[in-house]
């Protein structure tokens, strides 16, 4: 994995892990308790780490939930780096972990030195709580990226900050968590200063508007979405009700105030 970055820095640390990532899979999809079950938290102290719930409640009211990874299994958790880990488009915190101990990069960065926090979107299932709206609502579900890059990942940010008392972090995002971080840095200029290093992995930067075939796609993939919010998403990390106009609507980054560019490859 390598990326570009302002002002040149690296993500110190070795993170290779000793086994592929099939390892991992084939150990979740095996025998005994599935995973897939389990809440994140739940994940992460079966493989012998410390995990810790966080609540944030952005400006505009929604409440998220966020996991922290603040040591690894056997070192100090004093003084270490914050490091988010922003999941994709349709996904949770589990993302970064249900490859297991070797294959996952949260517990990589863990046994490297970081103070992990597994981040989790307005929407999803940790995520799903409002001041005053309800997720029955078609209200509460009325936004988009746009918002999240406004609103979740300032308040993340600002939280993390404020807890660990650093005054920068690190941020790794995965397509989506990519377009949200843009937003935050585009359109909140102040916030590039708190961002030692930003990962972009398969970065999403710009969507306009798809028609034809994809339109068509995008509207079959909805349906099935609405029947996926008929299932018991407490027990599904998948399954996430979603607006139509969240996979359709344009950005709207201010590239002239932008100073963060990403350029990832993963082999």
């Amino acid at each position: 994995m390598a990326g570009l970055c302002e002002g040149g820095n690296e993500l110190p640390g070795s993170l290779k892990a000793s086994k592929p990532a099939s390892a991992g899979l084939a150990s979740l999809l095996a025998g005994g308790e599935s995973e897939a079950f389990m809440t994140t938290p739940e994940v992460i102290r079966k493989y012998g780490y410390p995990a810790e719930e966080h609540t944030v409640e952005t400006k505009d009211g929604y409440v998220l939930k966020h996991f922290r990874i603040p040591g690894g299994r056997t070192n100090s958790n004093a003084g270490r780096p914050a490091v988010i880990l922003q999941h994709r488009l349709l996904m949770t915190s589990s993302a970064w972990i249900f490859l297991g101990q070797e294959g996952s990069l949260a517990f990589n960065l863990a046994d490297a030195g970081y103070d992990v926090w597994l981040t989790n979107s307005r929407g999803n299932r940790y995520s799903r709580k409002h001041v005053t709206l309800s997720p029955d609502t078609e209200k509460f579900w009325d936004f988009s990226w746009h918002e999240m890059g406004m609103y979740d990942l300032p308040a993340t940010v600002d939280y993390i900050l404020n807890i660990t008392g650093n005054k920068q972090l690190y941020y790794v995002g995965h397509s989506i968590g990519s377009s949200i971080f843009s937003v935050m840095t585009s359109k909140l200029p102040e916030y590039n200063q708190k961002i030692s290093l930003n990962v972009g992995l398969a970065p999403a930067i710009y969507v306009g508007n798809p028609t034809g075939l994809e339109l068509r796609t995008l509207v079959l993939f909805r349906n099935i979405m609405a029947v996926c919010s008929e299932l018991d998403t407490e027990s599904f990390n998948i399954c996430v009700p979603l607006p139509l106009h969240f996979l359709t609507m344009k950005s709207t980054f201010n590239s002239k105030t932008l100073d963060v560019y990403i350029l990832v490859t993963v082999d």
